[in-house]
């Protein structure tokens, strides 16, 4: 606080004057009564006394009163802020409002306080500044430890301040109403929130990103819930080029996280194309991060790499030496690298993973590379030469799943070459995607030299030139008859046609009596197409049927079709596909006494994708027709039999003429763009 000073001037000796035996007696009680030396001005009514013996007091109150009737002719009012040459004045700082514990300091006079070069006190001058400064170097001393006494005291009330902060936040935490939330819906979100990311644990040199860090350090609870899952700790992720930070620490974090469980290791390079320009680096902290993952090889189930030949040889090292135990999956999805160019890795992998069973590589690699006898499971991205593919199949004989997303010959010889059957006895599943130049010709090698007797899934996937002429191979056929028995999912995925001669529908249908799902994708087929006409009347089911025998694919439950580009659904078209429909409930079934059968199933979903024409100006030529009355109708009476059928309508503008009663109608003035809202039909 800011304490008002009221101070008198020294008495002139000039001027004064003899006091009375009465005066001196009340001068000297007063005095007597009067503390010297330790008050402190709080107000304007404080006065300060200066008096020639350089004592100083301090009155107030009723002894300011007394002091004025003694009329001393020294003492004077001075108004706040007026200074004489030589004031003394004595301070009281109160420390405790209690116990009116105070802190006195003695403001002396500046003697010996002029800063000037010139000035030189004499000896009487010395003496006194010498008391003056043993005076303040007591007061100083005392100043200092009062405030460390004080420091002390502030610091344990910070402390008691903070420890009541904390448990007062805890104790209304626990009145929080999402404290009543089970562990095991955190869990759940926990585990979303994590899965978001591809990996828990991903570090590139750019950023690094860590999930189940990041929640960690929410709050000790989900700190705790997030320590007891170690399924979200179990995947990382490293870019070993220009990486530039230690995180050494960091991977062991997430290793020690995820306490026994597999765990899932990826090293690749984030910037694939700007090698090109900028030739990655691989730094110290790069090895050191390689050399602190392999170390925990023996725990990685699955592998993944996405790296060059040229960046695998980069990372090589003498000291690096590991083995995969309990390795099942390796992935790279990049242009695999010789085996000499990357020994330090493949022979490991070769030597040391004897549960290794799924590969999913760009280009098969060598037999040296891959311990192909043992997998299960099969991906390619692209394999071009037929001679090469069979090569490695013949020693697949565990093989299950076979995945070729483009498959190429060679050359023309090798689409007309006879090879030596390829037996896969328990494979289950094979998706074949076909290149672009004569895809069906390119299927003809694969269907007339794999044997697969054991096969459940078939998904052909081609998209031929518009142009190209190219019919399917009747080898086709020759390979549905050798899984006729096991053979229940088909599809074909084409991005021309499907109609006409050279699709052998019936054939398919004759070599797969056993199929249970069956879809069909098509880019161009056009409204003037009988591919739907020709394909529903096949599966409809005739009403003089006596046997199994005489229905096409009588486990049938499930159909999808979908064609893009304009391609429009007529009405007499929704006709014969609720017709179809309605031939295979398990009602017509029982009607017709073949339903009790065990290999005859009542159809359950039938699911139709198209494009809705529009012509130009927004006219519509060609409306849903199944939103007509009496076959939406018909719709509904399927749907309480037990058969879903949906219809899903993008709009499009016609590519090709639009048909009418009359005939096909070109509309004025065509323009194609693309599906601008959709509709969804139950």
């Amino acid at each position: 606080m800011t304490a008002a000073r009221t101070t008198v001037p020294r008495e002139n000796p000039a001027h004064m004057r003899k006091l009375s035996s009465f005066e001196r007696q009340e001068r000297h009680a007063f005095f007597h009564n009067t503390t010297f030396m330790t008050s402190l001005v709080y107000s304007e009514h404080d006065l300060i006394i200066n008096v020639p013996s350089t004592f100083v007091l301090v009155a107030a109150g009723p002894e300011l009163e007394r002091a004025r009737l003694l009329k001393y002719h020294t003492l004077v009012m001075i108004d706040k802020g007026f200074r004489m040459n030589h004031p003394q004045v004595f301070s009281r700082v109160i420390l405790c409002d209690q116990c009116n514990h105070e802190f006195v300091v003695d403001r002396v006079d500046d003697i010996g306080m002029n800063s000037s070069f010139s000035y030189t006190p004499s000896e009487s001058a010395t003496a006194v500044i010498r008391a003056r400064v043993q005076v303040e170097e007591r007061m100083l001393n005392r100043c200092i430890q009062e405030i460390k006494r004080l420091y002390q005291a502030i610091e344990i009330l910070e402390k008691e301040r903070a420890e009541l902060e904390i448990r007062l936040s805890r104790r209304r935490s626990s009145l929080s109403a999402i404290r009543k939330l089970p562990v095991e819906l955190w869990t759940n979100i926990f585990t979303e929130v994590c899965q978001s990311e591809e990996n828990a644990l991903s570090v590139t040199h750019r950023k690094i990103i860590m999930p189940p860090v990041v929640l960690s350090q929410v709050c000790s609870r989900w700190r705790e819930i997030i320590g007891n899952l170690p399924q979200l700790w179990t995947s990382i992720s490293v870019d070993l080029f220009d990486l530039r930070w230690d995180v050494r620490d960091l991977i062991t974090l997430f290793v020690e996280k995820s306490q026994m469980h597999p765990l899932k290791i990826q090293i690749h390079y984030c910037d694939p194309f700007a090698s090109h320009v900028y030739p990655p680096e691989v730094t110290e902290t790069g090895r050191m991060a390689l050399h602190t993952l392999m170390a925990h090889a023996e725990r990685c189930i699955e592998f993944q790499c996405e790296l060059s030949g040229e960046q695998f040889s980069a990372l090589s090292s003498s000291s690096l030496v590991f083995s995969f135990p309990q390795l099942r999956t390796f992935e790279c999805h990049s242009d695999m690298p010789s085996s000499w160019e990357s020994d330090w890795f493949f022979e490991a992998l070769s030597e040391t993973a004897p549960n290794l069973e799924v590969i999913k590589v760009w280009t098969a690699p060598d037999l040296d590379v891959i311990p192909y006898s043992q997998l299960t499971m099969l991906s390619i991205d692209r394999q071009p030469g037929a001679e090469r593919l069979f090569e490695l199949l013949r020693s697949c004989k565990s093989l299950q799943s076979l995945t070729i997303e483009e498959f190429e010959t060679d050359s023309l010889e090798e689409e007309i070459m006879i090879f030596a059957p390829v037996v896969l006895p328990i494979l289950q599943r094979l998706s074949v995607g076909l290149g672009p130049y004569f895809p069906h010709l390119t299927l003809g090698p694969l269907a007339s030299t794999l044997s697969l007797p054991s096969l459940e899934s078939l998904e052909i996937k081609s998209r031929p030139h518009p142009d190209d002429n190219d019919e399917w191979p009747p080898s086709l056929l020759t390979m549905l008859q050798s899984a006729s028995s096991t053979l229940k999912e088909l599809s074909f995925r084409n991005h021309i046609t499907l109609s006409g001669d050279s699709f052998p529908l019936n054939g398919i249908f004759e070599s797969c009596p056993n199929l249970v799902r069956l879809s069909f994708w098509a880019v161009n087929e056009d409204v003037g197409s009988t591919f739907i006409p020709d394909l529903f009347t096949i599966l409809t089911i005739p009403s003089n049927a006596y046997s199994p025998a005489a229905i096409v694919a009588p486990r049938l439950t499930h159909l999808e079709i979908e064609f893009r580009e304009g391609r429009a659904l007529l009405e007499h078209e929704a006709g014969i596909i609720l017709s179809m429909a309605e031939s295979r409930t398990n009602t017509h079934l029982l009607s017709l006494a073949v339903g009790s059968e065990s290999n005859i199933a009542a159809l359950q979903n039938v699911k139709i994708i198209y494009d809705r024409v529009y012509g130009f100006g927004g006219a519509q030529y060609d409306r849903n027709p199944f939103e007509r009355a009496h076959l939406k109708g018909r719709l509904d009476t399927l749907k309480n039999e037990g058969v879903h059928l949906s219809v899903l309508c993008s709009l499009t503008h016609p590519k090709s003429p639009i048909p009418s009663p009359t005939g096909y109608e070109s509309p004025q003035s065509p323009y194609y763009s693309t599906p601008t809202s959709s509709d969804y039909f139950d």
